[in-house]
């Protein structure tokens, strides 16, 4: 009898490493082994955008959006660049409040994108059904411009001397 259990307890270990080795080698458990042990090596998370660049390209893709609708005849989407141009703002008041230095030439090209997003906005005939929309996105815009050139900002502009 004793032989029969060893040998019941031997067949067992067995179908234990086996059932073991079938369960690791199957894809899901590989999926889920690697997901615990991924390391994330993506563009953003290795070179950290900053306040200024994710303004700079908010606003760029505002004035490209505009530019395309204008050359392609399309519809205006005015919630899109709305939101982008909301989030822009974010990230300018992000700079004032962790003092963020911005370079003149820096202040100078983001100025210039949110002009010629202005003057796309003068070539949209007004409405009943974008005037909301329109003077929230030029109060914004107004707004952005403010935080460049408002005491606070000055004060932390590089010396030019």
């Amino acid at each position: 009898m004793k032989k029969n259990s060893n040998n019941k307890t031997f067949k067992h270990k067995i179908f234990n490493f086996l059932f073991i080795i079938l369960c690791l080698s199957s894809p899901k458990a590989s999926l889920i082994a690697s997901d615990s042990h991924q390391i994330n090596l993506s563009f953003d998370s290795l070179f950290y955008a900053t306040w200024y660049q994710k303004a700079v390209e908010l606003t760029l893709s505002v004035w490209q959006t505009l530019a395309q609708v204008f050359e392609k005849n399309d519809e205006i989407p005015y919630e899109i660049l709305l939101g982008k141009l909301s989030y822009a703002y974010f990230c300018v008041n992000r700079m004032q409040q962790e003092k963020v230095v911005s370079l003149a030439d820096d202040t100078a090209y983001f100025m210039t994108a949110l002009r010629k997003i202005q003057d796309l906005f003068s070539f949209i005939a007004i409405h009943e059904k974008n005037y909301d929309f329109i003077v929230c996105a030029q109060e914004i815009i107004s707004l952005i411009q403010k935080s460049f050139y408002s005491p606070v900002s000055d004060s932390l502009k590089p010396d030019t001397q």
